[in-house]
């Protein structure tokens, strides 16, 4: 990955975060951040970011995220956060948890498509279940309080093995 500095803008690109057990990697095409410094306490202020080609790869689950923007973001740091792909929900409380204590004015994120493969246990089969989330945004968010937080249109489909589809939308 490359980073540089031009003005008040720190610029990360090709970014990938990975390791080996569990599997998974996130990575980023391109990351602006604007007036970028540390935060009392750790963590990180910008003014602004943008970022470009994000994705979470696993054996389990692949996700995008074409572009997403947010202003006035104060993020405490995440070091030692555990990320288990078989334990989603467990991660994401986790992450919440340390993010309360942070601030943003605004987040938006135009699309994020998401597909996670669960085996079924006793067969060599699985279950896929696709997601796409549309115009998701949020803002301010303070004291652990999100103010305000949209999403949609939402699709969701699974398909299972045999011909056990759903979809919802």
């Amino acid at each position: 990955s490359v980073v540089r500095s031009e003005a008040e803008d720190t610029f990360a690109e090709g970014l990938v975060i990975s390791r080996d057990e569990p599997n998974v990697a996130i990575s980023i095409e391109t990351l602006r951040l604007k007036d970028l410094r540390p935060r009392d306490g750790g963590g990180f202020i910008a003014s602004e970011i943008e970022m470009t080609g994000g994705g979470v790869r696993s054996d389990v689950i692949d996700a995008s995220i074409p572009s997403a923007a947010l202003w006035n973001l104060a993020m405490p740091s995440l070091a030692g956060v555990p990320l288990a792909p078989k334990h989603l929900m467990t991660s994401t409380s986790r992450f919440y948890t340390v993010a309360a204590d942070g601030a943003l004015d605004e987040l938006k994120i135009p699309e994020v498509l998401y597909t996670h493969r669960q085996p079924v246990a006793g067969t060599d089969q699985s279950i896929e279940m696709q997601a796409r989330y549309s115009d998701i945004s949020m803002t301010e968010l303070s004291d652990g309080v999100l103010r305000h937080q949209e999403v949609g249109p939402t699709s969701i489909s699974s398909q299972g093995p045999g011909d056990e589809k759903f979809e919802f939308k």
